[in-house]
């Protein structure tokens, strides 16, 4: 991929902490929700709340994320990561920390940010490489199992070392691994039960290609999760800027007609009122049909801004479940190229 590389100051293995709004907007963003990978922060090992936390079995818990009995309530921390994540590089991701005030009484309140624990898929054994906190390489970060057979899996990060002081707007980068070098491959399926197929059917219809994603339906990782079992009512996609109103001319769910929907304010094409459930979603369709003399007549070409890879989002009636996914088919395929 292009992606449009910053002033960046190497230090060990990795690179230099991105500095400056200015900077950052130059960098290719891409979406990031806790609702794709599942993460969890713990206090240092040297504070006494720490120890009271630790002292619970961590094996007490399996099945669930993280596999301990600790507070897990967000609204008790004072740390949040925001909902994006900066494309530095390939297989180089950095996360921004934010703070704020807890809404809720808990035995966080006043924690400092000791450890990042991400959910990865069970075959990133390697899945980050390196960490790097403001552009300095902390820990080596380990690979551990857990839940019913071992079939889960998390990667730790130790040494963050932030407190309320320093941590709002720091920085941790993660360096992917060979075998996992997107956020889509390191993560595990998704909190709802929906995504899209890896193929992508081609056809054409009166001299223009339309592309056909295929829903599959996937047992969440976290059953508890409000989103777990949710509707699925729109397919949003995240394309070019370039590809302005005219290129979608026609969308298609099921092989229907519908008119698809588009924000020049954020670059999204949207396909709504899909009225689906886990039943009838599994096999699923929605086709978009490019205009064959707009600026992105192709898959690829629609999917530019992320070097190819179309980036999608999933919600429910509600809105308040958007799981993100990445399709490489334009990459992958050989069509359009």
């Amino acid at each position: 991929m292009n992606h449009r590389r910053s002033d960046l100051r190497p230090t060990r293995p990795g690179f230099g902490r991105v500095r400056g709004s200015q900077q950052l907007g130059s960098l290719i963003k891409a979406p990031f929700a806790l609702l794709v990978c599942l993460a969890s922060f713990q206090l240092a090992h040297s504070s006494a709340v720490s120890r009271e936390l630790l002292a619970w079995d961590g094996l007490s818990n399996p099945n669930k994320f993280p596999p301990y009995y600790c507070d897990t309530r967000p609204k008790g921390s004072p740390f949040y990561l925001r909902p994006s994540y900066t494309v530095v590089e390939d297989r180089v991701v950095c996360l921004d920390v934010k703070t704020r005030q807890p809404e809720i009484e808990s035995i966080c309140n006043d924690m400092d940010f000791y450890k990042l624990e991400i959910e990865v898929n069970p075959k990133c054994t390697l899945g980050i490489k390196y960490v790097h906190v403001n552009g300095v390489l902390t820990t080596l970060p380990a690979f551990e199992t857990f839940g019913p057979q071992n079939s889960r899996a998390l990667i730790k990060c130790p040494n963050i070392n932030l407190d309320i002081n320093n941590a709002s707007d720091a920085q941790i980068c993660l360096t992917l691994s060979e075998n996992c070098p997107s956020m889509n491959e390191l993560c595990p399926s998704g909190v709802t039960q929906y995504s899209f197929e890896d193929e992508v059917k081609t056809t054409t219809m009166n001299g223009n290609k339309v592309y056909t994603f295929t829903f599959k339906v996937s047992d969440p990782i976290d059953t508890d999760n409000s989103c777990a079992f949710t509707d699925l009512y729109k397919a949003e996609f995240w394309t070019s800027r370039a590809c302005q109103k005219r290129t979608v001319v026609n969308a298609y769910i099921n092989g229907i007609k519908v008119t698809p929907m588009w924000d020049a304010r954020t670059g999204v094409w949207r396909v709504a009122q899909l009225n689906m459930n886990n039943i009838t979603a599994a096999g699923a369709t929605v086709g978009l049909e490019l205009d064959a003399t707009s600026n992105c007549p192709t898959l690829r070409s629609l999917c530019n801004r992320m070097g190819g890879k179309c980036v999608y989002s999933l919600f429910n009636k509600k809105r308040d479940c958007c799981p993100v996914g990445e399709n490489l088919y334009s990459l992958t395929s050989g069509y359009d190229r």
